[in-house]
């Protein structure tokens, strides 16, 4: 099985801990980095993921704001934003995924070849 490299980061301690937990529980996902803040974009950078998830509010700073950061040094990655909501949420340049759905989305993305 082919084993597909995923990073997110996510300001909210118990959250970014849960996630990190059932992401590293799928066989087919490889957790490369579960990060807290945009300060630590150069250790996203270096881990190499082929997806990376984004909370759209990282305390003080749009997660789109961060992506387009992301995307200018690793333009072949693909980038989601993740929010508890999409409802009022302002039109956004990467794909914005509820996190109640996410598992779902993933799961269509890691079965794409």
């Amino acid at each position: 099985m082919v084993r597909r490299r995923l990073a997110f980061m996510d300001d909210h301690p118990a959250v970014r801990d849960a996630l990190a937990l059932a992401l590293r529980s799928m066989a087919s996902v490889e957790l490369v980095a579960a990060l807290g803040s945009p300060s630590e974009l150069d250790a996203l950078v270096e881990a190499a993921p082929e997806l990376i998830l984004i909370d759209l509010n990282l305390g003080g700073v749009r997660g789109d704001q961060v992506a387009r950061a992301l995307q200018a040094r690793l333009p072949e990655v693909t980038i989601w934003l993740m929010s508890a909501s999409s409802l009022g949420a302002p039109e956004l340049p990467f794909p914005l995924v509820e996190k109640g759905q996410l598992f779902s989305v993933l799961e269509r993305w890691l079965s794409e070849p």
